[in-house]
């Protein structure tokens, strides 16, 4: 089963090629649920085949607290709703150099799905791979979307390649969609390539 974050926490492992830790496509594999403004910090370690099944963050689900991942692998998570390896409901993000890929989800987020990020802080991406990640509907690589306020997500230094979004001409945003209004969402000095979309 999934490993539950009630609580500010540490996870430091020895490096992404020598801890890997298998779901088995059974369970989700982290859910953190701390109270708002408390860290977690996940780095050095692979997590892979997660499922959420019908609901959200197939790898890892955060709810209010300050999620900060570095140096790891996220990959073959799946959901039938939204964030096929991160998905984020209130708090922040950071994702620095790890690599999300071959997740996938139905509704909205193959490998990122950012909902009221704080809006006192700012979301980052930096230094990271989002590849070959998958959606049936919006934002293959990355979502962001809100029903409040939400805050700045930035997207630096990041390769952002091969992911899909959508199923039919209604569903957009093969690397990137932002949903929030006014939009959030900086891209700098990254790559942007060779993903596709059935929308726009």
């Amino acid at each position: 089963g999934q490993l539950d974050i009630t609580d500010p926490l540490t996870v430091q492992g020895p490096g992404a090629n020598v801890l890997k830790v298998d779901g088995g496509l059974n369970s989700r594999i982290i859910d953190a649920h701390t109270k708002y403004d408390e860290p977690v910090s996940i780095s050095g370690l692979t997590l892979t085949r997660g499922d959420a099944g019908a609901e959200s963050g197939g790898a890892i689900r955060n709810y209010q607290g300050d999620l900060a991942i570095s140096n790891a692998v996220i990959s073959g998570s799946t959901t039938t709703q939204s964030g096929g390896g991160i998905y984020l409901y209130h708090g922040s993000l950071s994702v620095d150099s790890t690599t999300l890929s071959d997740n996938t989800a139905t509704m909205y987020g193959g490998g990122v799905y950012i909902y009221d990020s704080d809006d006192a802080g700012q979301s980052v991406i930096r230094n990271s791979t989002l590849s070959g990640n998958t959606v049936y509907g919006d934002g293959g690589g990355v979502y962001v979307a809100d029903s409040a306020p939400q805050g700045p997500v930035l997207i630096q230094n990041d390769t952002i390649f091969k992911n899909h979004a959508g199923d039919d001409s209604a569903d957009h945003g093969g690397g990137v969609y932002d949903f929030s209004d006014p939009p959030v969402v900086t891209v700098d000095s990254s790559t942007i390539v060779g993903n596709s979309t059935t929308g726009g």
